[in-house]
């Protein structure tokens, strides 16, 4: 790709996410950016608060969905998710949050709350400490994903609860089809888990998550709807897929899009 695309890439990604964000009822998010994330991402409207990085509306209308208040909080190119969200412990005011992983984004389907939206009412409704969603992946996926070991009985809302979670397995590992996806509900007892961790090995957000599945019931995930999926923007082959599925499915482009790929592979879909 380009190095051309790239910005307009970025862009993408940003509004995918704030899209998702509205959906859910967010109105203000901090944004946990090292060096990965360049300062360029975010120029919009930029605000004489310096704190106060920018108003973004998402491109889409989401009917009621506000502006979302976006803050950037600048983190050493080493610091993990974890040690972010020590950073702003303070703001969260010891209220439920919403971590969304910004190398993945996630289709919405019509008519259909989106994953994260659901997420959100599943916190309660589960009685839970954490509500995580889970990608359905292939068994050629299970050694390079954190996977749930084994998962209770699904509720009716697609819940089901995680008794362990195994980073990379090794083959012939007894571990599920489901990894983790990227979006997370939390009360703030993870952060309590974060401080005990950082104290051996650093704030690891995804080893206090395990730690708390195992001394609590309190952990659940979500499993997506049929037709739902999860993009991971790792690399260029997963970027590519996310693009082209964000652009078949536009109600703008989908349509010229679609009789483009039609032309270029010579197949017709029915």
């Amino acid at each position: 790709m380009g190095n051309e695309m790239l910005p307009l890439g970025r862009r993408l990604i940003l509004e995918l996410l704030l899209e998702e964000m509205a959906a859910a009822g967010v109105v203000e998010g901090y944004l946990l950016s090292n060096a990965s994330v360049p300062p360029t991402l975010l120029d919009r409207e930029t605000e004489p608060d310096a704190e106060v990085l920018a108003w973004c509306l998402p491109s889409r209308d989401l009917g009621s969905a506000t502006r979302i208040k976006l803050h950037r909080v600048p983190m050493p190119e080493t610091s993990t998710l974890g040690a972010g969200l020590l950073m702003i412990e303070s703001v969260l005011q010891g209220e439920p949050f919403l971590v969304m992983e910004a190398n993945r984004v996630w289709t919405s389907l019509p008519g259909q709350l989106t994953m994260t939206a659901r997420l959100v009412d599943a916190l309660q409704d589960a009685g839970a400490d954490v509500v995580a969603a889970a990608e359905e992946i292939t068994p050629a996926e299970i050694s390079i994903n954190t996977v749930f070991r084994s998962i209770g009985q699904m509720d009716n809302k697609q819940c089901f609860f995680v008794r362990d979670l195994i980073e990379y397995p090794a083959p012939g590992d007894d571990v599920s089809r489901f990894a983790l996806g990227g979006r997370y509900v939390c009360r703030p007892v993870i952060l309590d888990y974060l401080k005990e961790s950082s104290r051996f090995f650093g704030p690891d957000f995804i080893g206090a998550i395990r730690r708390l599945a195992h001394d609590r019931d309190a952990v659940w995930a979500m499993r997506p709807y049929a037709g739902e999926h999860c993009f991971g923007l790792n690399n260029l082959l997963q970027y590519a897929r996310a693009f082209l599925n964000y652009a078949l499915n536009d109600d703008e482009i989908g349509l010229a899009m679609r009789d483009y790929v039609e032309d270029v592979i010579g197949v017709r879909w029915t």
